[in-house]
């Protein structure tokens, strides 16, 4: 995973991010009242010589001969030994193992110096542990250095221990290790939940499932799709991503030599006919013609969309009821017609699969620049399917953060067999935060503009 994915993971699934690092620090904070936090009291001790610097040629000698005793001493004093000494002059409870466990004493490398520190629950008995320790330090000394006699080391408490005034770790660094630790565990839910949820959020997902490029995102409308948004507001950045979209479909198109295009889906609910429609009319704005077929004969809107409504359509045609000049309905001056659905019929696939509809997108393609259907769901009904495969050649819409990326993989798995050709996927109703008013640039579009076929010139189908 790449660190723009992670950033984008970040995003997306910051709220449950948010909600586990907040839910780790509070368990934090709830675990350092529980558990009786720890205090902190340390006791320093200077170790010296008393007549040995006499015997020896330095007094260098002397203090190097201490340091490396109170070496020795330092585990004494932290282990069973010292602690029943402690256990015995503060008449406690616990067992010599348990103090000692409480008990460290740090000695720097050459240095004469040794620190006693202890950790309790009670910053008193902390307290009282460590002066104890360094009161009885001597002693210890004199017991194991010479039995016999006095040791030659004298051991001298420096800095009796003070009582702890705060916890040694405080509230402030419980809360922020839970933050952070929190935080990484809510990475990894989103890890996880990314891995379950396979919705598509971004493009590269939806190129990965189809295996094709992804070739325009539409930003998600905030208001009602009552008209296609080029003519109803062609300044907005819905209409801009339809001109880039155009510019992508054209050099894709020209590359596959395709002028005939089903615009389909996995499932319903995706945006397939509004997309439809816009495409159309972007193409129209280059002075290319366009028709645009409904073939989504159980519940055809497009005609709806477009404000073309008609009660003839495909289905007269494909029954020999009437003729596709009669049938076409637009403004020829501007470029547009529109082939709607007609009344909806039971029969549809069986109306698709017929030669009758592949002999009007031939003609249809013969009489203009671009053919764009309107194709149904794919995974929904087998219409779809046919609709697509009667065309030759697909464009795939998907809802972000709707569709899943196991639909749209199957989606193009059904394209393959049927031998229709995928040449992209159209990402819809992308958020406006992650979404580019002009996500591939002026530029693209308006040498889209210059490169449209002029009307009325014939392109390869």
């Amino acid at each position: 995973m790449t660190i723009d994915r992670y950033l984008r993971l970040i995003s997306t699934r910051r709220r449950l991010i948010a909600a586990v690092a907040v839910l780790g620090a509070l368990s934090a904070g709830l675990l350092w009242f529980v558990d009786r936090p720890d205090y902190e009291a340390t006791t320093e001790l200077f170790v010296t010589t008393g007549d040995i610097p006499r015997a020896l040629e330095q007094a260098y000698e002397g203090e190097r001969y201490a340091a490396d005793r109170m070496r020795s001493y330092s585990r004494i004093l932290a282990g069973p030994v010292g602690a029943e000494a402690v256990r015995r002059e503060l008449a406690l409870t616990e067992s010599p193992e348990s103090i000692a466990s409480r008990i460290s004493v740090g000695v720097p490398p050459n240095s004469v110096l040794a620190e006693v520190t202890v950790t309790d629950p009670s910053a008193e008995r902390a307290q009282a542990i460590a002066n104890a320790l360094g009161a009885r330090a001597q002693q210890l000394i004199d017991r194991l250095e010479a039995p016999v006699g006095t040791s030659p080391l004298v051991a001298t408490v420096t800095r009796p221990a003070e009582l702890p005034g705060s916890p040694a770790v405080p509230l402030s660094i419980y809360l922020l290790l839970g933050g952070l630790l929190g935080f990484v565990a809510g990475i990894a839910a989103a890890l996880v939940r990314d891995r379950m949820d396979e919705r598509l959020i971004i493009g590269s997902d939806a190129s990965a499932a189809a295996r094709a490029p992804v070739l325009g995102r539409i930003p998600q409308s905030s208001g009602q799709r009552r008209s296609p948004v080029i003519d109803r507001d062609p300044a907005s950045a819905q209409a801009e991503s339809y001109r880039a979209l155009r510019a992508n479909l054209l050099a894709v198109a020209e590359e596959h030599e395709r002028r005939v295009i089903a615009i389909t889906s996995a499932v319903a609910g995706e945006g397939r006919t509004e997309v439809t429609a816009n495409l159309g009319l972007a193409f129209v704005q280059t002075g290319a013609t366009v028709a645009l077929v409904d073939a989504n004969l159980h519940s055809p809107r497009l005609d709806r969309l477009l404000g073309l409504e008609s009660e003839f359509g495909l289905v007269d045609i494909l029954t020999g009821r009437l003729s596709l000049d009669l049938a076409l309905n637009g403004s020829p001056a501007r470029g547009l017609q529109l082939l709607s659905g007609g009344r909806p019929g039971r029969d549809a696939t069986e109306l698709l699969e017929g030669e009758g509809f592949g002999a009007v997108l031939k003609e249809l393609a013969d009489r203009f620049d671009w053919v764009m259907v309107d194709s149904p769901p794919i995974l929904a009904a087998t219409d779809g399917l046919v609709a697509t495969r009667q065309a030759g050649a697909a464009l795939l819409v998907a809802q972000a953060g709707s569709t899943d990326s196991g639909q749209l993989r199957e989606a193009a798995r059904a394209l393959d067999v049927v031998e229709a050709e995928l040449l992209g996927v159209i990402l819809n109703r992308v958020p406006a935060r992650s979404a580019s008013a002009t996500p591939y640039g002026y530029g693209a579009t308006q040498r889209a503009s210059r490169a449209a076929p002029a009307t009325g010139q014939r392109r390869p189908r």
